[in-house]
């Protein structure tokens, strides 16, 4: 296990950690100081207000731990979604689009795991599209 934390429960968060975004967008660090908006939790709530009890819950539930940051598991979906923005700029970079560096950079910078930040530099020292290649190599070593 990664980091000592439950993979299908990381995996959960990271399925559902964005549900409020697909009614409010994405909201980018700079816009925050000029919009405001409710809680992923309450949005979320809205959503999912007429599914069964127990899927509504385990949805609200996923998007309430991601939103908490207190576990270990929490802390690895919000490493994969700043790791998946890096990997995007690194993408756009490696395509030819400029200015995609302070992208990779604070991205990055935010990353707590060191099993992300090994991720991320891994990430850059090659190019995309290498990625692929390194992972289907690896699995076709392992039994």
């Amino acid at each position: 296990m990664l980091e000592d934390a439950d993979p299908n429960l990381t995996a959960a968060l990271c399925l559902f950690h964005d549900v409020a975004e697909a009614r409010t967008g994405d909201i980018p660090n700079v816009a925050k100081a000029y919009v405001t908006r409710e809680p992923d939790v309450r949005v979320a709530a809205d959503q999912v207000g007429g599914m069964p009890p127990a899927l509504r819950d385990a949805i609200l539930g996923a998007v309430g731990r991601f939103a908490g940051q207190d576990s270990p598991e929490a802390l690895l979906a919000k490493d994969a979604d700043r790791l998946e923005c890096l990997l995007q700029a690194r993408e756009y970079e490696h395509q030819g689009f400029r200015n995609t560096r302070p992208w990779m950079e604070s991205s990055m910078a935010r990353l707590r795991s060191p099993a992300a930040r090994l991720l991320a530099e891994r990430a850059l020292t090659m190019p995309p599209d290498e990625w692929w290649k390194t992972f289907a190599a690896r699995r076709a070593r392992e039994p």
